[in-house]
């Protein structure tokens, strides 16, 4: 009886690790699927936030080819300068595209004008808004319950067989003393 329950406890070791390594491997792919999550909120609070502004484009602009075999790109860095408050901001744009005409629409945190972006954060969220972020982020989360709820049954299951060792072992040694 003994040998079984040693067979039993170690299985119970066994089975703890196992579900310990699965909770681990769900709960990182489970994160992965619902990293995203959040994008919306963040494309609200700068359509809220970032005010738009014109800014003029500088006449030349640098351009880099790369080149994989027969395939050609070239990636344009060209140069902007926008106004706010009578101050002068100036930053970079890198593009697949030709450069743009002459300006562009800038959006600007007015708490710090330096901070800008050239995509319409408010046409982003547009875009976005309606879409499920992290929708299979739901599976990994009943397979953790319910892993979870194997790994506390087999916890008590372990308890359980070393209480039962304890009690056959403690009963031989005390039968064997009669």
């Amino acid at each position: 009886m003994e040998e079984t329950r040693r067979e039993k406890i170690k299985g119970n070791i066994i089975i703890l690790v196992l579900m310990g390594l699965y909770l681990v491997i769900t709960g990182y792919f489970g994160y992965l699927t619902g990293s995203g999550t959040g994008t919306k909120a963040k494309y609200k609070r700068e359509c809220e936030i970032l005010k738009k502004t014109t800014a003029d484009i500088e006449y030349t602009y640098d351009q880099t080819t790369l080149s994989k075999g027969s395939v050609k790109v070239d990636i344009n860095k060209f140069h902007y300068t926008y106004v706010v408050d009578n101050q002068y901001f100036n930053a970079d744009q890198t593009s697949l595209k030709e450069k743009p005409e002459s300006t562009i629409d800038v959006w600007y945190n007015p708490n710090n004008p330096s901070e800008n972006e050239t995509i319409d954060p408010c046409k982003e969220y547009n875009e976005v808004k309606n879409t499920k972020e992290g929708k299979y982020l739901w599976i990994f989360q009943i397979v953790g319950i319910l892993a979870g709820l194997l790994i506390i049954m087999n916890v008590f299951s372990l308890i359980k067989n070393l209480i039962m060792l304890g009690a056959e072992t403690a009963e031989k040694k005390f039968s064997k003393k009669k």
